[in-house]
């Protein structure tokens, strides 16, 4: 019996020490060998196997990929998922692609189905030669999902905790760490694709924690151009804090294949026609883009068709910091971009962070956009977002932080961003640039629609050097909207060194019959000063030449603009109504002020030249100081009636003249009372 017992414990002794040093072991489910000697071996094997049972696949140990990258077509299930682990061990790309062909990769999903591929190191290998176009054997995508069929997309696979880094540089142009498209085919990249059923497309992935370097893309999602059969369900970035995924070292040059609908711009992460999917808690840091005009994003979603359905896409909590040195095109935090109709798509776009970007180019056409939509969609809530530390030396261009130029149908929500914090700037400009500075800016909605502009937090923008760069806070030019709210916003400390003029709130529409315009609760915290020694500094800004439509009504209350300082020939204009109808002027307050000026016009802190009906009461005007012309509450115009009641004026010091309460008028109904001056 001794023998036998030694004898059998060396067979199972040397069985483990085989299987223990194994390339590639598995938990033997479905007819697969418990170990094979390469990943590849290991992959033909799996495609081949009916799934009937959960499958475990280890790594163990080093391998370099097949010519064109391991394609892998098996379809597991909810029941029976497929776990391919690769236990940190490098994949090599393959030295030996096929001369210019685009569609390389290291691992090739086609029309697979509830596998999970996670910790592996994918890496590029370092004989691949691309010395032109037609005879490059780069590596194009780390991990591709790609369709077998208009019929058979790759869905419910997780691809996640890997480490995945290519190549990019002028030559290298095509590289993406994870690329998804059913637009294309799976041996096209322009043509053979867009599915006309759901089981065609690309669904229900999950991209998690993967840490993707040195690519030119980060993460492509690319779905059908036929609109009702968009990519459904993708989460790029999981949705609990963690779940994210690291992006660094991406965009360089512009791609030089065309892959399609892919965008030529470089972007961390893309997804053209998806719905109902998230993009959240990523990071993203991208190399100095030098070699583009079309410039570079960190977020862009954009449809290329109409959508069909209601749904919701999320673009929640990432982080974005971008590089940017050519003297044309745009550096945008995060990109929502299309005119394709999507009347029942929220948009969501919350909670990120873009932070310490730098514009370097030194260009008149330069621009700045921390979040910016025109996607058409139902509603669009644009919230709780931050833009700081921007540092710029373009000379000309637009510097916006969040913008809408989209016919959002339903409701839009600029509200409760912040425009830098108390850690810093939003913008630190470096040159006497020309351009403008529209830090919220929306210029689009629909007839029914409602627009709030409310609870956002400025902080400040910075000139290092005297700037004449016009400079507006918030406002609108859209004459769809009927229900306009801008309330609520503060504007802390902030200090200008600009000549040109400043609008805090600007209203630069006609307000439709029966619409609604609210200007209640904002104010200044600390102070304001503009040293510049010319430009106008206006509080609310309707613009010369608009109206209201009958039955609209214009209601501007305790707001709070305290402590300003200017100087030199800045104008200072606080309220100023000539849009007509309905007004209702109360309860602000304007205290504190030293201001600059001109012979020719006097500064002013209420002013309402057009309205059939006006109601200005309960303001306050006190300790106001300049060596020019001061009026305090002037009113004019004609219609129905006018009210000038229980304004408080006190301390109104001038060098040429002072008007505390002027009227001139021909309404039918005038009143001035109860006053105090």
């Amino acid at each position: 019996m001794r023998p036998t017992c030694s004898l059998l414990t060396i067979s199972v002794f040397l069985l483990s020490a085989c299987y223990g040093f194994s390339q590639v072991s598995t938990n033997g489910a479905c007819g697969l060998s418990v170990t094979y000697p390469s990943l590849e071996e290991a992959i033909v094997a799996l495609n081949a196997a009916v799934i009937t049972a959960p499958v475990m696949i280890d790594v163990n140990a080093d391998q370099t990929a097949p010519s064109g990258g391991y394609v892998i077509t098996v379809e597991g299930s909810a029941l029976y998922p497929i776990v391919l682990n690769g236990n940190y061990y490098t994949i090599t790309a393959a030295p030996d692609h096929i001369p210019g062909y685009f569609n390389d990769a290291i691992f090739k999903f086609v029309g697979a189905d509830w596998i999970t591929l996670k910790k592996f190191t994918l890496q590029e290998n370092p004989a691949v030669t691309n010395a032109s176009d037609a005879t490059n054997t780069v590596t194009e995508w780390g991990v591709a999902l790609l369709a077998a069929s208009l019929t058979n997309g790759s869905q419910h696979n997780t691809i996640q905790e890997n480490i995945i880094s290519l190549q990019v540089s002028a030559t290298d142009r095509n590289t993406f760490g994870i690329y998804s498209s059913v637009a294309h085919g799976f041996n096209a990249i322009s043509s053979g694709g867009n599915p006309t059923t759901f089981s065609g497309t690309n669904s229900f992935n999950k991209i998690y924690t993967n840490h993707i370097y040195d690519v030119n893309a980060g993460i492509s999602f690319i779905g059908s151009n036929n609109g009702g059969n968009f990519d459904i369900g993708n989460e790029l970035g999981g949705n609990i804090a963690g779940q994210g995924n690291t992006i660094t070292h991406f965009g360089k040059v512009t791609p030089s294949a065309v892959y399609l609908s892919n965008t030529v711009t470089n972007y961390g992460i893309q997804a053209v026609n998806q719905a109902s999917e998230s993009i959240s808690n990523n990071t993203m840091v991208s190399d100095d883009v030098i070699a583009l005009s079309t410039g570079i994003r960190g977020i862009l979603k954009s449809n290329t068709t109409e959508t069909t359905g209601t749904t919701i896409s999320n673009i929640q909590e990432n982080t974005i910091t971008l590089q940017y040195s050519a003297s044309t095109g745009d550096m945008i935090g995060i990109l929502s971009a299309g005119s394709a109709t999507a009347s029942g798509v929220t948009l969501n776009i919350n909670h990120n962070t873009i932070i310490k970007c730098k514009l370097t180019g030194g260009g008149v056409a330069n621009h700045f956009k921390g979040i910016s939509n025109s996607l058409p969609v139902a509603n669009l809530n644009l919230t709780n977002n931050l833009v700081r530390g921007l540092t710029s030396n373009q000379t000309g261009g637009v510097f916006s932080a969040y913008e809408n130029t989209g016919a959002v149908i339903n409701s839009i929500q600029i509200d409760d961003n912040f425009i830098g914090n108390e850690e810093g700037s939003a913008v630190i400009f470096s040159a006497a640039i020309t351009g403008n500075c529209q830090v919220i800016n929306n210029t689009n909605g629909g007839t029914s629609g409602t627009l709030s502009i409310s609870g956002n937090e400025f902080y400040g923008i910075t000139h290092l050097i005297p700037s004449a760069y016009g400079i507006t806070f918030i406002e609108n030019t859209s004459t769809s909207v009927p229900t306009r709210n801008l309330d609520e916003n503060h504007f802390t400390n902030i200090s200008l060194n600009t000549s040109a003029s400043v609008s805090f709130i600007r209203n630069a529409a006609n307000l439709t019959a029966n619409g609604s315009l609210t200007v209640i609760g904002n104010e200044i915290i600390g102070s304001f000063s503009k040293t510049g020694l010319a430009g106008d500094v206006k509080i609310f800004d309707p613009s010369a030449g608009h109206t209201t439509g009958a039955g609209a009504t214009t209601t501007i209350s305790d707001n709070h603009f305290s402590n300003i300082t200017l100087y030199g020939t800045s104008l200072f204009s606080g309220i100023t109504y000539n849009m007509g109808s309905v007004c209702t002027i109360s309860g602000n307050v304007f205290s504190n002020l030293e201001l600059g000026g001109t012979n020719v016009t006097a500064n002013s802190c209420i002013n309402v030249s057009i309205s059939s009906v006006m109601s200005v009461s309960e303001n306050v005007v006190n300790d106001i100081a300049t060596p020019f012309a001061f009026s305090a509450i002037t009113c004019s115009s004609a219609g129905i009636s006018a009210s000038i009641d229980h304004n408080l004026l006190d301390s109104l010091h001038a060098g040429t003249g002072i008007t505390g309460i002027g009227y001139i008028g021909a309404h039918t109904n005038a009143t001035l009372h109860d006053n105090v001056i």
